[in-house]
């Protein structure tokens, strides 16, 4: 009799977490656990981007009110004597991506008082001497993304103090020769994301003073449209080149909803409620997520959105707000969703049980390497059980 509990015991466990899996392939959002990441030592603090790995970067007030760029250990919290990156030699700075060796771009101000995109070395901090990015010839830049190779792009001011998007060579500082991406007819530009073939998204500015989602891959920049209003923006690429950002659905509104690019169609990606959504990130599963706002467009909470069964043929995916999708208990509000992995975990920012905005990351449940190892492990134990009965 107790033998066969357990056998049915094992059974069960065994067919949850094949069910899991199932979920997970399938592309259907889990539960997740929270891991509040805190602060350098102020309040708040926000996670803008994740690696595989599962180091965060992003931005925290220090203990002396200035704002630091911060890079963690994989899946550890913020530690302020470790993770603090510095600056370019000026009070704040911010950052906005990593890629896989640890290399960190975003921006800072320099001794000057100006901010400077910067890109650092593989899991070192802001070194002054090297990783200023400069400028097209203007005053000042913000880098945005990294690739693998470390080609960063971002923006940069030009003589005229006109915004330009850029994308470095490989661990080179902006060339004015060669990096400008150039605009979609109007004067400004701004790349926010790229991918490792060195495709390029972001928005421009159009001859009709409207702004436009863009893919660069080389010249002429791809016009992406927008979904029925004149603003869009595209925020991330992923390896099979689609694209996640946002686009405002009415001329002359605000109202704006996530979209995804994919195969030349720019798709709605809908909301929850009756609220507006914005994508900030896509991973190479085609996981998207953002964020959702109320009517007067302040963000209310984060989300996820993934197609359920990859066809990409009329399906359109399922958006779940994440708070539905963590614990009940720990009382988090979680508002922001900058970034998914590979691994499915999300980083951005939310309000604590205490009310503070602090940075957070999100694990699904189980993990999906765990995953892999509860089945096989789940089965082992099953099966010799049969044997040895």
């Amino acid at each position: 009799m107790h033998t066969m509990k357990v056998k049915t015991v094992a059974i069960v466990m065994f067919g949850a977490l094949l069910l899991a899996g199932q979920r997970a392939v399938a592309g259907i959002p889990p539960e997740y656990r929270i891991l509040d990441l805190g602060t350098l030592g102020g309040s708040p603090s926000r996670a803008h981007d994740i690696n595989d790995q599962g180091q965060v970067v992003g931005w925290s007030y220090t203990a002396d009110g200035t704002r630091h760029a911060f890079r963690t250990v994989p899946k550890m919290p913020i530690d302020p004597l470790r993770d603090d990156l510095g600056t370019l030699g000026g009070p704040d700075s911010e950052a906005w991506a990593i890629n896989e060796l640890g290399q960190v771009v975003g921006w800072s101000h320099n001794n000057d008082g100006f901010s400077r995109g910067f890109r650092t070395g593989a899991n070192l901090p802001i070194n002054p001497a090297t990783d200023n990015l400069g400028t097209f010839g203007g005053t000042e830049s913000a880098a945005y993304d990294i690739n693998e190779s470390g080609q960063a792009v971002g923006w940069a001011y030009n003589p005229q103090n006109k915004q330009r998007a850029f994308r470095t060579a490989a661990n080179m500082p902006i060339n004015p020769s060669t990096d400008d991406l150039g605009t979609l007819g109007g004067p400004d530009s701004v790349a926010q994301g790229i991918n490792d073939d060195g495709r390029v998204v972001g928005w421009g500015r159009t001859t009709t003073d409207a702004f436009h989602a863009f893919l660069y891959t080389q010249e002429p920049t791809t016009d992406l449209g927008t979904l029925g209003g004149d603003f869009s923006i595209g925020f991330a690429i992923n390896a099979s080149g689609q694209i996640a950002g946002g686009s405002y659905t009415i001329p002359g509104a605000s109202e704006h909803r996530a979209f995804l690019y994919h195969g030349g169609e720019l798709r709605d990606l809908g909301t929850v409620g009756e609220r507006w959504s914005w994508a900030e990130d896509i991973n190479d599963e085609g996981l998207v997520v953002g964020h959702l706002s109320n009517t007067t467009g302040t963000p209310v909470a984060a989300f996820v959105w993934g197609d359920l069964d990859g066809d990409w043929e009329g399906d359109p995916g399922e958006m779940v707000d994440l708070n539905t999708l963590i614990p009940s208990g720990p009382g988090w509000d979680l508002r922001y969703a900058y970034a998914i992995n590979n691994a499915g975990q999300i980083v951005g920012a939310g309000a604590t049980p205490l009310g503070e905005t602090h940075a957070y990351l999100l694990t699904p449940i189980p993990e999906p390497a765990t995953l892999a190892l509860l089945g096989t492990g789940g089965l082992a134990v099953i099966l010799k059980r049969r044997s040895t009965k």
